[in-house]
C-alpha cells in the first residue's frame, strides 16, 4: 500500500464509522448467539485455567473449580454457572466459595474484544493478527486479576485456627474490597475494560502504520 493510500484508510470518516460498527455489533450478535454452543467447552476451560492462575500464587488454601448453576450464593451472579470453592491443604473444604460466571466474568468480554478486532478496523484477519495476539494477552491478564480480587476478598474473610487466611490491613482491605466491586461486581467493567484495551492498541497500531510527514 502507497503513502497516500495508507494515510486514506487511516481517515475518519461517517461512513466509514457507520460501517465499522453495523460489522462490530453483528460480530458481537454472532458470538453471543453462539455461546450456548461453545459453553459446553469454554466453561470448564475458563474454570480450570482460572484456578490454575490463582493457585499459582501458593498457599494453604487451594481454588477448586465446580460446575454449579444455583444456591443461596446465585442470586447476585448473572447467569452462574461455576462455583470457585476453597479447599484447605490440611482441613479439607470449608473455607468459603465465590459464585462465577464464565459467560459474564470472562466470555462476554472477550466477545466484545473479538467484535471489534473483527469489525472496528478495514482489512483481513492477517492484517489484525497482531493487535488479536496482544488485545487477548492483556485482556486475559485483566481476567486472571478481577478472579483473583475476588479470592483475596473470600481468602480475608476466610478464618482458619482464628486467624484470617489472607490477613490485611484496616486500608488494604478497604482497597481491595473497592478494587473488587470495581473488577468483579460491576457490570460497567465487563464493558469498558475490553473496549479501552483494544482502543489503546489499535490507536498505537495506527500511529505506527501512519506514513512520515514530507
Amino acid at each position: 500500500m502507497s503513502a497516500v493510500d495508507q494515510k486514506k484508510a487511516l481517515q475518519f470518516t461517517p461512513e466509514r464509522a457507520k460501517r465499522s460498527l453495523k460489522r462490530t455489533l453483528l460480530a458481537l450478535l454472532v458470538l453471543i448467539v453462539i455461546w450456548p454452543a461453545l459453553r459446553y467447552a469454554y466453561r470448564p476451560t475458563y474454570a480450570w485455567l482460572g484456578a490454575a492462575a490463582v493457585n499459582l500464587v501458593g498457599s494453604n488454601i487451594i481454588v477448586v473449580p465446580e460446575a454449579e448453576s444455583g444456591g443461596a450464593i446465585a442470586h447476585d451472579t448473572p447467569l452462574m454457572d461455576t462455583v470457585f470453592h476453597f479447599d484447605h491443604k490440611v482441613y479439607g473444604r470449608g473455607g468459603g466459595a465465590i459464585p462465577a460466571s464464565s459467560f459474564y466474568h470472562a466470555y462476554f468480554p472477550t466477545a466484545i474484544l473479538l467484535a471489534l478486532i473483527w469489525g472496528a478496523r478495514d482489512g483481513d484477519l492477517r492484517s489484525k493478527k497482531k493487535v488479536l495476539i496482544a488485545t487477548l494477552l492483556a485482556l486475559h491478564i485483566f481476567l486472571v486479576l478481577r478472579l483473583s480480587t475476588a479470592v483475596a476478598m473470600q481468602l480475608n474473610a476466610s478464618v482458619v485456627d482464628d486467624e484470617a487466611v489472607l490477613e490485611l490491613s484496616a486500608w488494604s482491605a478497604k482497597a481491595l474490597r473497592y478494587t473488587k466491586d470495581l473488577f468483579w461486581d460491576n457490570a460497567i467493567s465487563t464493558i469498558l475494560f475490553p473496549i479501552a484495551i483494544w482502543a489503546f492498541f489499535a490507536f498505537n497500531e495506527a500511529k505506527d502504520n501512519q506514513p512520515a510527514s514530507r
